[in-house]
């Protein structure tokens, strides 16, 4: 007797941003550690988006959240409040800035970034008062001066739409200017009374008794809602999490 053939075929719903030449998987990978996200298979071409990537797919997804698709990864982000939304992008918290650098080094498990290799690969280009190194992969801001009203609940600053589009540290988290005024305008597509914040890292090393200048802190970049706010947030290795896949297919990036 013959045995009945048996193939297996497994189709990921992906969602296309033409204008900017990305195609992204609508099911996250979870994990429990971003070395975990960064090694998982997310489809054939497809690799874990950065944090400007993600900024571009949320953005996306509330200015066409009507879309089934858009819907769930919405939802997927409230769910999200203690499983944060993972970007391939490192933080390097220095007491006199921060650094961002997509697809950091990873060693032993976590995120290597050494503050002598992000100062050498910084280039000229400068914008909204962040320093770009010439590829756009590694982003320096030098000052923190962030205005808003602090949320004693977060810890952090709660910002109106120009004041989030002009957030030095937004401006390097996701990648430009440009990337930062489309996440500040999903505010215009949240519920009533949904309020953006940036999560106030400096706060929290404090809190902990962490000295900055002695040891720089590294961590990961991640985006969450919850509590009728969207967040975005410095988060430990080690946080449980969810990233999505995505592939380039050319045009504008």
């Amino acid at each position: 007797m013959n045995k009945p053939s048996f193939k297996e075929t497994v189709r990921h719903t992906t969602i296309t941003l033409d204008d900017v030449g990305l195609e992204f998987n609508v099911d996250p990978i979870f994990a429990d550690s971003f070395s975990k996200l960064r090694k998982a298979d997310y489809g054939e071409g497809f690799r874990m988006a950065t944090a400007p990537e993600l900024s571009l797919l949320l953005s996306a997804c509330f200015e066409n959240k009507k879309n089934n698709s858009a819907k769930k990864i919405i939802e997927d982000m409230g769910e999200a409040l203690y499983e944060n939304i993972l970007g391939d992008t490192g933080v390097y918290f220095l007491k006199k800035g921060i650094f961002f650098q997509d697809h950091p080094n990873i060693k032993n498990y976590k995120i290597h970034m050494t503050k002598r290799d992000l100062f050498d690969k910084l280039g000229s280009h400068e914008e909204g008062g962040v320093i770009f190194s010439d590829d756009g992969s590694i982003r320096y801001v030098p000052e923190r001066k962030l205005e808003g009203q602090y949320h004693t609940l977060f810890h952090c600053l709660l910002q109106t739409n120009e004041e989030l589009a002009q957030n030095p540290e937004i401006i390097g988290l996701v990648g430009g200017i440009e990337n930062a005024e489309k996440l500040s305008q999903t505010q215009n597509n949240l519920q009533p009374n949904y309020i953006f914040s940036t999560h106030n890292l400096e706060y929290s090393l404090q809190r902990e008794g962490y000295d900055q200048e002695k040891t720089p802190h590294t961590s990961t970049s991640n985006f969450k809602s919850g509590y009728g706010c969207l967040i975005t947030e410095i988060k430990s290795d080690f946080d449980l999490g969810h990233a999505y896949g995505v592939k380039e297919i050319g045009g504008k990036k």
